[in-house]
């Protein structure tokens, strides 16, 4: 911000590790004529895999059932398949496509939400661009996938979260923040079938976080774009992102701020 880059005049190029912008503020960079080295999607399939696993392991309450097992307890919870369910994905950038790409082998029908008309998809019969009205309300599965700045903060809360279906599964692998955790905490309490799938908080660790206290509620501390694979990615753009600059036009395009 402002109070930093003030203070660094000799400051020429800010590179990024990773993909996540809501720390930069780009405006800021363009005012004191800072470049940016950042490689969109460098990370997008160790995320994406992670959101298939999430899924997954709530269709068949996996986490469940090996709680189950280790309290000497052989109960089983008839789950369901992920094969021809409706998925809704917000934001379809290079995280939101990978995972299309990776859902193709279970026929499902994709709902996607994003800024931009995504035109790459207007001939599959089974991937629709839609409002987020209408992805909530009928996806079994909702999907995080877009950055955090003043338009998606609070995106999901008490108003929309009561058209969801009940039993709908939802994974946020983005950022904190874009749901509302008090508004899901109060929703999770009521509606029990609902299930929770968070890779990420609002504060983190989320130490103390209601959230965590919930039977339908799951979670992991920010594991998604850390795979080994991902992390040498990262490293490398990282470095190149030094001498390759990105257009922060494009990214203030793209929803980044």
């Amino acid at each position: 911000n402002t109070n930093i880059l003030k203070h660094l005049p000799n400051l020429k190029v800010i590179s990024k590790y990773g993909v996540g912008l809501d720390k930069i503020k780009l405006q800021e960079l363009k005012k004191f004529n800072i470049k940016l080295g950042f490689k969109i999607g460098i990370n997008k399939r160790s995320v994406s895999e992670l959101t298939l696993s999430m899924i997954l392991n709530l269709s068949r309450q996996l986490i469940i059932h090996n709680n189950f097992m280790k309290n000497n307890t052989s109960k089983q919870i008839i789950g369901s398949e992920l094969t021809n369910k409706t998925i809704g994905i917000i934001g379809a950038g290079s995280i939101g496509q990978d995972l299309i790409n990776l859902l193709k082998p279970f026929n499902c029908k994709i709902i996607i939400n994003d800024i931009r008309s995504i035109n790459k998809y207007k001939y599959n019969s089974n991937i629709i661009q839609k409002s987020l009205k209408y992805l909530l309300s009928k996806s079994d599965v909702i999907t995080v996938h877009t950055p955090l700045n003043s338009k998606t903060i609070n995106l999901i809360n008490s108003d929309n979260l009561k058209i969801i279906k009940n039993g709908c599964f939802i994974i946020n692998c983005a950022r904190g923040g874009i749901i509302n955790e008090i508004n899901l905490y109060q929703h999770l309490m009521i509606n029990k079938k609902t299930m929770v799938f968070f890779d990420v908080f609002e504060k983190e660790p989320p130490f103390n976080n209601k959230l965590l206290s919930l039977n339908n509620f799951f979670s992991t501390p920010h594991i998604g774009g850390t795979s080994d694979e991902a992390i040498i990615k990262m490293g490398l753009a990282a470095i190149e992102g030094l001498d390759k600059h990105v257009n922060i036009n494009k990214l203030l395009d793209l929803g980044y701020e």
